[in-house]
């Protein structure tokens, strides 16, 4: 649901012409690298629940909720928006390293296996072409022309 949201607020600051708020812009960016982290951490919550280790998920999230609830009431106040966005970035950032951490110490692979290849990079690269070519074929109509 957050990265969800994320994704529509950004695509929202990347409208042409319009003008928002500093805090708005601002908030969304803080909230990027959190987001990317919690990515990591939300795709080897399956590894753990694939492997009969259901129960270090929620003993794993304890440490990054609590410290984005601290972070939330010391930030909140003094920043607003961007504190707020800061609280969430910096919770689900910790979460995302937490998980790597544990995934990396109890499967024993080293980190160099976790990082793209240039292959992977090549992959992703065919299949972002690809799609831009079918959304050039099949353009969307406009809703509100």
């Amino acid at each position: 649901d957050v990265p969800l949201k994320v994704c529509k607020a950004v695509k929202v600051v990347a409208v042409p012409g319009a003008t928002y708020s500093v805090p708005a812009v601002a908030g969304v960016h803080i909230l990027l690298p959190g987001l990317v982290m919690g990515g990591v951490g939300g795709s080897l919550q399956s590894y753990f629940s694939g492997t009969g280790q259901a129960g270090k998920i929620p003993v794993l999230m304890a440490l990054p909720v609590l410290l984005q609830m601290l972070a939330a009431q010391n930030f909140l106040p003094q920043w607003g928006l961007v504190g707020a966005a800061a609280s969430i970035s910096l919770g689900w950032a910790i979460y995302g390293v937490i998980f790597v951490l544990v995934f990396l110490r109890i499967s024993k692979i080293p980190i160099s296996q976790m990082m793209p290849t240039p292959a992977d990079v090549r992959f992703l690269l065919v299949f972002v072409r690809s799609a831009l070519s079918l959304n050039s074929r099949f353009p969307r109509p406009l809703i509100n022309p």
